[in-house]
């Protein structure tokens, strides 16, 4: 068999999703990716290179279309902007797929096999839902792009026109963006990137270059209430978020991640909870309900202040907040209470530190619950924690990012 070729034209068929959001087809016993593949798509593709064992290709023609392909709603989804992956793609048809690529990435480890992996919850309305916007620019102010990168870190154009939005991102954002492109285009700044969060109440928080910051924040003087910070309303539970602190991106997704925590959680009343990576105190100061005392550990000393902040908002005083590592701090709280009956990690995208996976395999608390938006790094800490004695017992995927291949998972741990 002739091996693929760059640039070479094949016809082929596409079998699957894979974590990253392309299509997996299979020409000459050899894996190929397609960029915005769909699985039933026939396409005609060209090889545009090869990574690790796969080829990769783009579609030069839809021959015959998937049943779930749909026309995608965005314009600039279709110049390939990369803000989001699966525009293309029915709905019910992205959460399927999601949960196929969870239950892949898990049993690709022995010690995973038996875990299941329940059906991903996904949103009634999955549009205009992101809180926060990372915004590039590029180009003088008469041909001005403000927008996303594409694949190939191009950056396309969404705002500098009268009708630009992103079809994911919060109204008030778009209107932001727009904004934006019209303040560049009257004095362009050699701004590269702009960070906004907004609020459904309408606050704004601008985390722009320090050097532009006063000028750019007065031209978007008017849209939203520009303040240091934004509150999100979970429930009945007021979270102040100041930049740079993490906060889930999805407001109204958000609630419904919380209540997929707390249904594995003991019902009756315990004593001991620990919040390793607690941010800003989402899931700690929901703890708090359930448990005697309840440890936040967060290296963010911003986050920190911020938990801090929301837990006397709420008159919350059985809480405490440790600013440490986590790798630190875990064994230090472990010498202080007889045991630990839950511990809880939402950490980066990178996952556990491994130090912080032993100190939990030291602790055997009789609940871990292990909160993640990356499958990989999950599935890789999921079976050091099963080695050490930690088993996963389930998954529990929520959608908190419709229209692209990322999900969050849930995973429950217990001692075995």
């Amino acid at each position: 068999m002739s091996p693929l070729l760059k640039d070479q034209e094949i016809i082929i068929d596409v079998e699957e999703l894979v974590y990253g959001g392309e299509g997996r087809a299979c020409y000459n016993e050899q894996d190929v990716l397609i960029h915005r593949g769909v699985p039933g798509d026939r396409l005609r593709v060209r090889i545009t290179g090869f990574k690790d064992t796969a080829a990769r290709a783009d579609i030069i023609e839809v021959i015959t279309p998937s049943d779930i392909r749909q026309v995608p709603i965005c314009p600039v989804f279709l110049e390939g902007c990369g803000g989001c992956q699966w525009l293309h793609m029915d709905y019910e048809a992205q959460l399927y797929w999601k949960g196929r690529m969870i239950a892949r990435i898990i049993q690709d480890y022995e010690t995973l096999s038996h875990v299941q992996v329940h059906q991903v919850m996904g949103m009634d309305d999955p549009f205009y839902y992101r809180n926060k916007m990372v915004v590039r620019m590029r180009g003088p102010k008469e041909a001005l792009r403000i927008g996303f990168q594409d694949n190939k870190r191009w950056v396309l154009n969404v705002y500098n026109k009268e009708s630009g939005q992103c079809y994911i991102q919060h109204p008030l954002n778009n209107q932001l963006g727009r904004a934006l492109a019209v303040s560049l285009t009257q004095e362009r700044r050699p701004l590269k990137s702009a960070t906004i969060r907004v609020s459904d109440e309408e606050e704004v928080s601008l985390d722009l270059e320090k050097k532009w910051r006063t000028d750019i924040a007065s031209d978007l003087e008017g849209i939203g209430r520009q303040t240091p910070y934004v509150h999100y309303t979970i429930h009945d539970r007021r979270f102040r978020v100041t930049s740079p602190s993490f906060f889930q991106a999805n407001t109204r997704q958000t609630g419904v991640l919380v209540e997929t925590v707390l249904d594995l959680l003991p019902k009756k009343p315990a004593k001991t909870a620990i919040d390793v990576y607690c941010g800003v105190g989402l899931f700690t100061l929901f703890l708090t309900d359930r448990f005697e005392s309840v440890y936040g550990i967060e290296e963010s000393k911003t986050a920190l202040e911020d938990a801090r902040h929301n837990a006397e908002t709420l008159h919350i005083s059985n809480v405490q907040f440790i600013y440490d590592k986590a790798e630190n701090a875990l064994p230090e709280i472990m010498q202080a209470v007889e045991r630990a009956e839950v511990i809880l990690v939402d950490p980066p995208r990178s996952g556990c530190n491994p130090d912080v996976l032993h100190a939990i395999s030291q602790c055997r608390p009789g609940i871990l619950v292990y909160i993640s938006c990356n499958a990989s790094t999950l599935a890789r800490d999921l079976d050091i924690l099963d080695q050490n004695g930690m088993k996963t017992t389930d998954i529990r995927p929520v959608d908190m990012f419709p229209h692209t291949y990322h999900v969050e998972c849930v995973a429950r741990c217990v001692p075995g």
